[in-house]
């Protein structure tokens, strides 16, 4: 039996055994090691000392020896820098290509640029992108980097944009350029509505929509409105600019009320409720201003118009030329 006296023979025996043992793993069909990738660690780096190294065969990679026991023995470790990267062993840490000053760093007088990723084919996908402006994006959600092993991919929603070669968020559907319909010609009229809310509608009876053959209409008592694309009610004629209701006051007279007629402007209403007042600059006449004491309002209801008598608060008083309440002229402008 052989008796180790001293620290020396521990240290030569342990690395003997570890030795044997990396030997009969390296053996072993498979991967050499589950956590990196075989080209990392098969042929294996050498640690003559302690430290961190720049991977011989991936820049992007590193290595670094640690006499974990304090026997002599250095046992390796791999690391990868984050992606677009590489080690630089004069600053011991990740950098940028262009700031490695080592052999992984690109030249100054390279043409091709940036290293660029590419992406994996079948995960890729053109967007047709309309809102806030019209351009294409190419986006991944799949890549491969130049100094990366393994495939990439971004985040959930995200995905890697070609051009700016960056993730980025994929578009939404309010984003996308939709397929359009577009009116046959002849079926189409603009209407103007004023209610709910002043607006233009372009509204056609027949449409033309891509992929579709045949000519497509919507449904009796419906239009195709283009600005939405899809099939709605025309606007109710009381619901379009310049549509009028007669109304009759009783003993007095009617009134036309229209969604931009309504304060009307009968001959009545200014007989009933309006005097002219002569206006003079000292002895000499300037003319004649309308003043009136009152006025008609229509309103509309879900049962039709209404009609209110109103009066502006004294001591204002309603003229129809400026179509709202003012100050009547003082006395001194009076003749």
């Amino acid at each position: 039996m052989t008796i180790l006296s001293s620290a020396g023979n521990v240290a030569s025996t342990l690395g003997l055994i570890v030795t044997l043992a990396s030997s009969i793993m390296a053996a072993i069909p498979g991967p050499n090691d589950l956590r990196y990738p075989d080209n990392i660690v098969s042929p294996p780096v050498v640690c003559s000392e302690e430290g961190s190294f720049p991977h011989p065969r991936n820049c992007s990679w590193y290595y670094r020896c640690v006499d974990r026991m304090s026997v002599g023995y250095l046992w390796t470790y791999h690391f990868e820098c984050e992606p677009g990267t590489v080690f630089s062993d004069e600053l011991d840490q990740c950098v940028h290509p262009f700031d490695a000053p080592y052999a992984c760093r690109p030249t100054a007088t390279t043409t091709e640029g940036p290293l660029k990723c590419t992406g994996v084919p079948g995960t890729c996908k053109t967007y047709d992108i309309c809102q806030p402006s019209k351009t294409k994006k190419r986006m991944c959600t799949e890549i491969i980097c130049p100094l990366r092993t393994p495939n990439l991919s971004c985040g959930d929603g995200y995905a890697f944009d070609m051009d700016l070669q960056q993730c980025a968020k994929i578009p939404t559907a309010g984003e996308l350029c939709l397929l359009t319909c577009e009116g046959v010609a002849g079926t189409c009229q603009t209407f103007e509505v004023c209610r709910p809310k002043k607006e233009e509608k372009y509204m056609c009876k027949e449409i033309r929509c891509p992929l579709r053959d045949p000519t497509l209409s919507c449904g009796n008592g419906y239009l195709f409105d283009m600005k939405d694309q899809k099939c709605e009610k025309p606007p109710s004629p009381g619901n379009i600019c310049g549509a009028a209701d007669n109304i009759s006051l009783s003993d007095v007279g009617i009134l036309s009320c229209s969604y931009n007629g309504q304060i009307p402007k009968a001959d009545f209403v200014r007989r009933k409720f309006c005097k002219d007042i002569p206006l003079c600059d000292g002895k000499i006449f300037k003319g004649k201003t309308e003043v009136c004491s009152g006025y008609y309002e229509c309103e509309k209801t879900a049962q039709g118009w209404k009609v209110h008598q109103r009066a502006c608060p004294p001591p204002l008083v309603f003229s129809f030329d400026h179509n709202k309440c003012g100050v009547p002229p003082s006395e001194k402008d009076r003749c």
